[in-house]
């Protein structure tokens, strides 16, 4: 996983660009990942002007956090936090997998696992055709969106098959954000060429074009 800073310059103007992904592991004994590092086109940017990390039950998802897989229900309180200098414009992506021993991938089944998501990721999040997911305001400066989602919930080992049983499963975060920006024109330029499209502001609501 990685966290990607680019500089990009534009009418003077200096444009962030980050992604942050966070993986997050339920089997046996599962593990969360949260490694970071900087790429600049030109000059580095510092990170602490376009920055932003997942946030898990109110902590920064790091290696340190893991949990013994249960069935029923287990609370993964997950949101996204701008922890930089700079209000950004925001978008999501997650995806799932169950892994067998020996990193054999198994059909996905949401029968065996339901997210249990918020009603702020409903309102608040728009589905785009290209997957993502996009926060519909500006996130300002060491604020945090809503939860997005509330728990996981693994349905009884006995309605699984032994393959299962003994499988990994992962639920991965994708996070990304651009420097938001009060000139029109330079948040179009920005926008499109790093999520492909624009965008409309005002009073720091976005509506996605």
């Amino acid at each position: 996983m990685e966290k990607i800073c680019s500089r990009m310059q534009d009418r003077n103007w200096r444009i962030g660009f980050l992604i942050i992904a966070s993986l997050i592991v339920m089997g046996s004994r599962a593990t969360y990942a949260y490694n970071q590092h900087h790429v600049g086109q030109e000059n580095f940017l510092k990170a602490s002007l376009v920055a932003g990390e997942i946030e898990e039950n109110g902590e920064a998802v790091d290696e340190e956090n893991g949990f013994e897989l249960r069935e029923g229900i287990t609370k993964k309180r997950v949101c996204f936090k701008n922890t930089g200098e700079r209000a950004v414009f925001v978008r999501v992506a997650f995806g799932e997998t169950f892994l067998a021993r020996g990193d054999e991938m198994l059909p996905l089944e949401d029968t065996y696992v339901t997210l249990n998501w918020t009603d702020e990721w409903s309102e608040e999040w728009q589905l785009a055709e290209d997957g993502w997911y996009y926060y519909k305001r500006i996130l300002k400066s060491k604020e945090a969106t809503a939860e997005v989602l509330s728990s996981v919930e693994i349905a009884p080992f006995k309605d699984m098959p032994v393959a299962y049983q003994h499988a990994t499963y992962q639920l991965a975060f994708t996070m990304e954000v651009v420097q938001y920006s009060e000139e029109v024109a330079v948040n179009d330029d920005a926008l499109k060429k790093a999520f492909n499209r624009t965008a409309t502001v005002i009073n720091d609501v976005v509506t996605w074009n």
